[in-house]
């Protein structure tokens, strides 16, 4: 059925604003243990693929045909002609052309005013891939279609972009706003958390569970799903800021820096000897801190940021001596690191001497593990930083920074 376009499902700017609301339903609406479990950013994602408006691209350079037919049209209003009783339909064979014009975007702007219009609103139908323009008459013309059909086509462009600049804004902030309105959720639930867990009086076991799955959504061809979580209560756990770890990761490149200036001293060292040089430095910063962080060396596990007794941050430390190894240092370490925000490094010294062929290979030994996420570029040449899941909970996002040393061989010096 024909219908006035841009018109007739009421206004486009109320209708953002309702939006606005309905994903702030959303976010308040899900239980607190998915909000403080889930991971940030993919349920971020999520939630920008689910309520992005998309923007209406007409593609009028593959118009077609869609459908011709004859049909009965009726010309009582036509003052040209000699007809006795106008007060009733009087039909004479005629013709219908349907011409369809591919378009994307969310087809329910389509039926929205937007903020500027104009005094003639186009007529057409909307499907779900087409907007087809329909062309009736007893003694249609190919010029007289063609100039409808001219100006039509100039009138919804100009309504398309319109609508187009109304949505904008949105789109734009929607990254911010769901963050911002997630932080809120957030934080509001920790500080009810720590409020409870103040009061030292021990809580009830919690047999609600979260329900988790995908809501089916039909603005896009690629969906992102929404983010399953693990069904249990949310504990705040230790973890150390971005400032301290890269204090941390300072201090292991400085000592480095002295491995370069005093080769004599070190080339003749073991894996575990190097190792206690860089656990003596990070020591003599970090233990008897008021936060009572303090590194110790727990037999293999080589350098270890313990608070509450959790681990907060873990280091090894490997020669380099081939791909496999350093795969199973990464699913080692993988293995060590199952708390929420933990940090860690893989320090790898190198006495191959073919430093560039290692640095080569690293990127795409990482990004090819199982549990790789994505890239966090960091500008340091013998460096590289990755955000990993924990193994056994995708939503537990682990930052790996790993730091290639050149130490000298025995035989250099």
């Amino acid at each position: 059925m024909r219908n006035y376009l841009f018109y007739t499902k009421g206004d486009l700017r109320s209708t953002i604003e309702a939006h606005k609301q309905n994903i702030k339903k959303d976010i308040e609406g899900q239980e607190s243990n998915y909000i403080l479990n889930v991971n940030e950013d993919d349920y971020i994602d999520y939630l920008y693929n689910k309520y992005i408006i998309n923007q209406l691209i007409l593609h009028d350079e593959q118009i077609s045909i869609v459908d011709q037919k004859e049909r009965n049209i009726d010309v009582s209003h036509e003052w040209d002609r000699v007809i006795f009783d106008r007060s009733q339909p009087y039909y004479v064979k005629g013709n219908s052309i349907t011409i369809g014009i591919p378009y994307e975007g969310d087809r329910d702007l389509f039926y929205l005013r937007p903020s500027t219009f104009s005094t003639v609103f186009p007529i057409g139908v909307i499907t779900n891939s087409d907007l087809l323009l329909v062309y009736e008459g007893a003694n249609l013309t190919s010029k007289g279609i063609k100039d409808n059909l001219n100006s039509d086509i100039r009138t919804i462009k100009d309504y398309i972009s319109w609508t187009n600049t109304d949505i904008k804004p949105f789109n734009d902030n929607l990254k911010s706003y769901l963050q911002e309105l997630f932080t809120n959720r957030k934080n509001k639930l920790l500080k009810d958390l720590n409020l409870v867990s103040s009061l030292g009086i021990p809580l009830r076991k919690n047999t609600e569970y979260v329900q988790t799955y995908v809501i089916p959504t039909n603005k896009k061809t690629v969906k992102i799903a929404k983010p399953l979580v693990n069904k249990k209560t949310f504990v705040p756990e230790p973890s150390i800021d971005m400032s301290t770890y890269e204090d941390i990761l300072g201090t292991l490149n400085n000592m480095s820096m002295v491995m370069e200036r005093c080769p004599e001293a070190f080339s003749k060292m073991d894996e575990e000897s190097l190792r206690q040089h860089f656990l003596v430095q990070l020591n003599g910063i970090y233990e008897g801190k008021a936060t009572g962080e303090t590194f110790n060396a727990n037999g293999k596990t080589d350098i270890l940021l313990r608070e509450n007794g959790k681990n907060v941050f873990i280091g090894e430390c490997k020669f380099w001596k081939g791909d496999k190894v350093f795969i199973d240092t990464i699913n080692q370490i993988l293995s060590y690191m199952c708390w929420r925000d933990t940090k860690g490094a893989i320090l790898i010294f190198n006495r191959n001497k073919n430093l560039s062929n290692i640095l080569n290979k690293i990127p795409k030994l990482v990004q090819a593990h199982p549990n790789f996420k994505k890239v966090v570029n960091i500008q340091r040449e013998t460096q590289f930083r990755y955000i990993f899941t924990q193994p056994s909970d995708n939503n537990r996002e682990i930052l790996l920074s790993i730091m290639v040393f050149d130490i000298p061989a025995k035989n250099e010096i």
